[in-house]
């Protein structure tokens, strides 16, 4: 997988052209694919660190950007919340657009305990607090009852979940955050197949 770990979900109030395009000396947006329903991009930065008011290196940073066209909708892959932070603020200013943050963990989470959904709940988080300690439990679901995955889900509060889409076979985890992540052997069209069903429950 070209992409970094770590992906958050935002919607845009407009469509928006990304094309390669240097920023400056220090940034650019770079262009990786361009299909009919989505696009994925690379956005590259030097980041100059700081010793008392002088700079003393240079670190380069990227953040990936897949962008569903006709969703709206685009997710970033990022090393560290601060980079892909770092990038909406960028695409903000950049081309005027409103973003928001998907809030992606609820609406799985409903989905999940309906009766139509299509994923399949590989492994549950959670803690759970006993003798006034707490435990992270780490819980292979191979064998659990629909019943018993939705009372987990309702009383455990889990931090992440990792899950099985099952049309286009492919595993991915959210945590409560609303981040995702994907195996490394995940390409980007199984990938991109799952961002338009998650993002699809937005529209």
């Amino acid at each position: 997988m070209l992409l970094e770990r770590d992906c958050v979900g935002y919607s845009v109030d407009s469509d928006i052209k990304i094309s390669s395009k240097k920023i400056s000396n220090f940034e650019e947006i770079e262009t990786l694919s361009d299909s009919v329903s989505y696009q994925v991009h690379r956005y590259n930065w030097v980041d100059p660190i700081r010793y008392r008011e002088k700079f003393i290196s240079k670190t380069t940073k990227s953040v990936s950007i897949i962008y569903l066209k006709s969703d709206l909708t685009f997710f970033l892959f990022g090393n560290s919340e601060s980079n892909i932070t770092y990038v909406v603020s960028r695409l903000k200013s950049l081309f005027s657009i409103h973003i928001e943050k998907l809030d992606l963990y609820p609406k799985i989470v409903s989905e999940l305990l309906s009766k139509n959904k299509k994923y399949k709940i590989v492994n549950i988080q959670f803690v759970r607090e006993t003798d006034q300690l707490e435990k992270w439990i780490s819980l292979d679901t191979v064998g659990l009852s629909q019943n018993e995955l939705s009372k987990i889900l309702r009383e455990e509060t889990p931090q992440a979940i990792s899950l099985y889409l099952e049309f286009n076979n492919t595993y991915f985890t959210v945590d409560v955050h609303s981040s995702m992540s994907f195996n490394d052997t995940s390409s980007i069209p199984e990938i991109v197949g799952v961002l338009k069903y998650v993002g699809s429950c937005f529209s």
